[in-house]
C-alpha cells in the first residue's frame, strides 16, 4: 500500500500529513477500544486470579501499543519521526517495566512493594517522554508565503504569561497532590530511595500532563487529534503511579486490591500509541459542513484556551480548599505556603494580563492610526489622496452653504508627464511625482490642503478665506506661486527636466455658489483642461461655470496679435503697474510695468508667461516696444497720482539687449515723451540666454552712460547667469521670489541651502556696491526678514498688487503696513 504521508518540509499548506490512511486508523482505534474494554475484565475476578488476568490484559495492551506506535514511526520521516520514535522507545520501556511487574507479582506471587535503587529506571520513560513532547512539530506564526496567519489561527501569547500559566497549573496540581497524598508520604516515615520514588513518579507524571496541555494551548501543534490522544493517554498512565504511592505508604500485602490502578496502564498505552498514527484532519473538498464546524470549533475553543486551561487545576485546588474549610481542617505547613504561592501567581498573572491589554490597546490605536493614514494618503508622495481631499472638500462645501464661506479648488495636471515615463522609465516618473509633491507643499499655506488625486493630477483646497474679492486674489496668487516653483528645472535620475503644470481654478463664494463638492471640482477640472488644450503651463479661472484664462500663456496660440487696452476692459490684455517701495519707510520709489490679464472682477494679474510665449513666437520685439512706449507715456500721470517722483521699471528680454537698435529705440522713446533717462530702469531677466554677453555689455553701457539704470531681475532663478553679475553694468539686483519662498510660510525651506544662498547674494551685492531689492513680498514676516537682511526696496502683494492706470488712480498710494518702522543705522 502506497504511503499517503507528506513530508514535514512540504511547502504546500493544503497537503495533509497521514502516517496511515483514515480507514486504517479507524480499524486501529476499534482494536484499541476493544483492549480498553478488556482492561476492565480483571475486576470480575478475585485474589490471585485477578492478578493473572490483569497481567494478561496489561501485557496485551502494551504489546499492541508498541506495534501500533512502530507503524507510526516507520511511516513517517523528518521531524515527525523523531518525536514518534522517542514515544515508541517510551512504550518499549513501559512494556519492559510491565514484564518486570508481571514477573515479580503475578508469577512469583510477591505480595509487598519495596522500591529500591534499581527502580530509578522507572523514571527513564518520563525523561524520554518529556523530550518527545518538546520535539512535537508546531505551526509557524506565518504561512508559506511569509504572511501572518489569519484570525482563525491559534493565538500566541507572551513568554511571561505562558510561564505564569504553567506555574499556576503546576502549583495547583502540587497543592492537590500534597493535600491528598504527599502530605501522608512525608508523615508516613518512609525515607530514602522509596520516599524519592514515591514522590517523583506521580509528580513527574502530572508534570507530563501539564506540559502536554501547555503545548496544546500555546504552541499550535499541527495535529490537534494527536495531542488530544496523547494528553488522554498520559493522564490515564498517572493512575498506576499513584498506586505505587499508596502501596509504599500502606505496605499492603494484598495486591489484588490495587487492580483498578493498573487499568490506567492498560488504557493509557494504546491511547498514546494511537496519537502516533492518527492522521491530520482538515476540511475535505466539497465538505462544507465539516469545514464550517472546524472553523466554529477553533473560533470557540482556541481564543479562550489560554484563559480556562490554567484555571481548571486552579478551580480544583480552590474546591479542595473550600472542602477543607467546611470540614474544619485548617491549612498549615506546606499546604498553606502552596496556597499563598498560588494566590500570588494568580495575582501576578492578572497584572500581566492587564498590562498586555493596555499594550494591546495602544498597539491597536497605533495600527488604526497607521491604517487610517494609509487609507487617506498617497503611498508614493505622502500627500492626502482623493478620498481625503473629497471628504475635506465636502466639509468645506457644507460650511459654504451654511455660512457662505468662500472655497477654492485648484486642479493641477503635469504637462507631458508621459514623456518622462517613456524616456527615463517609471521609476524616474515616480521620483518626479515625489519632487512635484514637495514643491506643491512649499507653494501653499500650512492650512491649505494639497492632495494627489491620481496619476499626474494634483489638487489644492483653500479654505478660511476672506471676502469674495480677496478670496479670488488669494486663489490666483496661489496658482501663480505654483507656476513659479514649477519653472525651476527638476533633476530626475541625473537628467535636468523642465516640467510645466496646467492649473484650473474654481471658486465657490457669494457671487458663484455651488450646491455640492462635485460641482466645484468639475469646474476646476474643466478649467484645467482648457489651460492644457489652449496652451500648456497656464492658469485658467472658471467664472460663471465657464473657463476664463488668467494667464496669457493659456490664451495665446502659436501666433497672436497684441492689443493693449487703455481702459482695462474685462478679458483683454492691459499694461499694469505695480508699486516698488523703499523698505525703510514704505514710500513708493518706482513702478514696474507689467503685462496683465484683466479678470472678470476688474482686477488684473501679471501674465508672466507672455514673454516666454512671445519669444517662442518671435513677436517679443513688438510686445516690448508697445510695453515701453505705454509705460513712458503713462509715467507723468503715475507720478502725479502717486505724488512721488517714481521711476519706471520695464522688463527687457535677454534676446534684445545685445542689439544697437534696442539702444536707439530706448533713447528715442525717452525723447518722444520728454523723459529724463534717470526715470527709466531696464530690468533684464534670463541672462543665461543672452547669446552675446559682450555685445549686451556694450549696449547697456551706452544706455547707462546716458543715465538709464540697469537691474538684474530674477536673481536666484534657474536662468540667471553668474557672468552677468560682473560683466554687465548693473546698479540694482532683484531677488527672485524663490529666494524668499521659505519666508512665506512657517515651513522649512524647500531647499536646505536656500537661506544661505539668499544671504550670499545680498552680501555679494553689498561688496560690489549694488542695491538689492526683492520680488514677491507677501507677508509682514517676509518683509521684516528681507529688510533686516539688507534689501533696500521691494514689491509684492503686501506692498501693492498690480493695477491698471485707472485703478492706480483710484487708489493713490497704498499706505505702508501698520507695523512698518523706519530702518535704523
Amino acid at each position: 500500500m502506497q504511503s499517503s504521508y507528506v513530508d514535514a518540509g512540504s511547502s504546500d499548506p493544503r497537503e495533509v500529513r497521514r502516517p496511515v490512511p483514515e480507514g486504517v486508523f479507524r480499524m486501529m482505534a476499534a482494536g484499541v477500544g476493544l483492549l480498553i474494554v478488556l482492561a476492565f475484565v480483571p475486576l470480575m475476578f478475585e485474589g490471585q486470579h485477578r492478578l493473572n488476568v490483569q497481567a494478561v490484559s496489561v501485557a496485551a495492551s502494551n504489546l499492541a501499543a508498541v506495534v501500533i506506535a512502530g507503524v507510526g514511526v516507520l511511516r513517517t520521516r523528518g521531524v515527525d519521526r523523531r518525536w514518534r520514535l522517542l514515544i515508541w522507545v517510551t512504550l518499549v520501556l513501559e512494556l519492559a517495566g510491565a514484564a518486570d511487574w508481571i514477573r515479580h507479582y503475578p508469577l512469583h506471587h510477591v505480595q509487598r512493594v519495596a522500591l529500591g535503587l534499581v527502580d530509578v529506571l522507572y523514571l527513564v520513560p518520563f525523561l524520554v517522554t518529556t523530550v518527545a513532547l518538546l520535539l512535537i512539530p508546531t505551526e509557524p506564526d506565518r504561512d508559506v508565503r511569509g504572511l501572518p496567519r489569519g484570525p482563525g489561527s491559534r493565538p500566541r501569547y507572551s513568554n511571561a504569561l505562558v510561564a505564569l500559566d504553567g506555574l499556576v497549573i503546576v502549583v495547583s496540581m502540587l497543592f492537590i497532590i500534597w493535600t491528598t497524598t504527599l502530605g501522608e508520604i512525608v508523615a508516613s516515615g518512609v525515607r530514602g530511595m522509596a520516599f524519592f520514588l514515591a514522590m517523583a513518579l506521580p509528580l513527574w507524571g502530572m508534570l507530563l500532563v501539564v506540559l502536554a496541555m501547555l503545548l496544546a494551548t500555546f504552541r499550535r501543534p499541527r495535529n490537534g487529534r494527536s495531542i488530544a490522544l496523547l494528553i488522554a493517554g498520559l493522564a490515564a498512565v498517572v493512575a498506576p503511579d499513584t498506586a505505587v504511592v499508596s502501596l509504599t505508604l500502606d505496605g499492603t500485602e494484598n495486591l489484588a486490591h490495587t487492580a483498578p490502578y493498573w487499568i490506567g496502564l492498560a488504557v493509557g498505552q494504546p491511547l498514546i500509541a494511537l496519537s502516533l498514527v492518527v492522521p491530520e484532519r482538515r476540511g475535505r473538498a466539497g465538505d462544507q459542513a465539516n469545514a464550517s464546524m472546524t472553523r466554529l470549533g477553533k473560533g470557540l475553543v482556541w481564543p479562550w484556551a489560554h484563559v480556562y486551561v490554567p484555571y481548571l487545576p486552579l478551580g480544583a485546588a480552590a474546591l479542595l480548599i473550600v472542602g477543607l474549610a467546611v470540614s474544619g481542617t485548617a491549612l498549615g505547613g506546606a499546604s498553606l505556603y502552596l496556597a499563598l504561592l498560588l494566590a500570588t501567581l494568580v495575582t501576578f498573572r492578572q497584572l500581566i494580563t492587564m498590562a498586555e491589554n493596555v499594550r494591546l490597546l495602544a498597539t491597536l490605536q497605533s495600527a488604526h492610526k497607521r491604517l487610517r493614514h494609509q487609507a487617506f494618503h498617497d503611498e508614493l508622495t505622502g500627500l492626502p489622496n482623493r478620498a481625503l481631499f473629497t471628504s475635506e472638500l465636502e466639509r468645506a462645501i457644507e460650511n459654504h452653504r451654511a455660512e457662505r464661506r468662500a472655497v477654492i479648488v485648484l486642479f493641477c495636471d503635469l504637462d507631458n508627464f508621459k514623456s518622462i515615463n517613456d524616456t527615463l522609465g517609471h521609476a524616474a516618473g515616480d521620483d518626479l511625482l515625489r519632487a512635484v509633491a514637495g514643491r506643491l507643499r512649499g507653494a501653499v499655506r500650512d492650512k491649505d490642503l494639497a492632495a494627489r488625486l491620481g496619476g499626474d493630477e494634483f489638487a489644492i483646497l483653500l479654505t478660511d478665506l476672506a471676502g469674495a474679492g480677496e478670496a479670488r486674489i488669494t486663489g490666483e496668487h496661489t496658482g501663480q506661486r505654483i507656476l513659479a516653483v514649477m519653472r525651476q528645472p527638476f533633476t530626475v535620475r541625473g537628467s535636468r527636466r523642465y516640467v510645466r503644470v496646467s492649473i484650473g481654478l474654481a471658486i465657490a463664494d457669494v457671487q458663484e455658489p455651488v450646491d455640492d463638492a462635485e460641482q466645484l471640482l468639475h469646474r476646476a477640472d474643466t478649467a484645467m483642461y482648457t489651460a492644457k488644450h489652449s496652451h500648456k503651463g497656464g492658469l485658467v479661472l472658471s467664472h460663471g461655470g465657464e473657463p476664463v484664462a488668467t494667464s496669457v500663456a493659456a490664451t495665446v496660440g502659436p501666433t497672436f496679435t497684441l492689443k493693449l487696452t487703455t481702459d482695462g476692459t474685462t478679458g483683454d490684455l492691459a499694461v499694469c503697474y505695480q508699486p516698488i517701495r523703499d523698505l525703510s519707510d514704505g514710500q513708493a520709489i518706482g513702478v514696474e510695468a507689467l503685462l496683465c490679464w484683466v479678470l472678470p472682477t476688474g482686477y488684473p494679474i501679471p501674465a508672466d508667461e507672455l514673454l516666454r510665449a512671445a519669444e517662442r513666437d518671435g513677436s517679443i520685439a513688438e510686445l516690448e516696444t508697445h510695453l515701453l512706449e505705454r509705460a513712458c507715456r503713462d509715467l507723468p500721470t503715475i507720478r502725479d497720482r502717486l505724488r512721488a517722483p517714481v521711476r519706471m521699471h520695464v522688463n527687457v528680454s535677454p534676446g534684445r539687449v545685445g542689439g544697437r537698435e534696442f539702444a536707439d529705440h530706448v533713447e528715442g522713446v525717452l525723447r518722444c515723451h520728454g523723459l529724463d533717462a534717470g526715470a527709466l530702469v531696464l530690468e533684464v531677466a534670463g541672462t543665461a540666454h543672452i547669446a552675446d554677453l559682450a555685445a549686451a555689455e556694450t549696449t547697456l553701457r551706452r544706455l547707462v552712460s546716458a543715465g538709464v539704470d540697469v537691474a538684474l531681475d530674477d536673481v536666484g532663478g534657474a536662468d540667471t547667469s553668474l557672468a552677468a553679475l560682473y560683466q554687465l553694468p548693473l546698479r540694482l539686483l532683484k531677488l527672485d521670489a524663490i529666494l524668499s519662498a521659505d519666508l512665506v510660510t512657517a515651513r522649512r525651506a524647500p531647499w536646505p541651502s536656500l537661506p544661505s544662498a539668499r544671504a550670499a547674494v545680498i552680501d555679494f551685492a553689498a561688496a560690489t556696491g549694488l542695491t538689492v531689492g526683492a520680488d514677491g513680498i507677501e507677508t509682514s514676516a517676509q518683509l521684516e526678514t528681507l529688510r533686516a537682511a539688507g534689501c533696500r526696496f521691494g514689491q509684492g502683494s503686501l506692498l501693492g498688487p498690480p493695477r491698471t492706470l485707472e485703478l492706480l488712480g483710484a487708489t493713490p498710494g497704498r499706505a505702508p503696513p501698520r507695523s512698518w518702522q523706519p530702518m535704523t543705522g
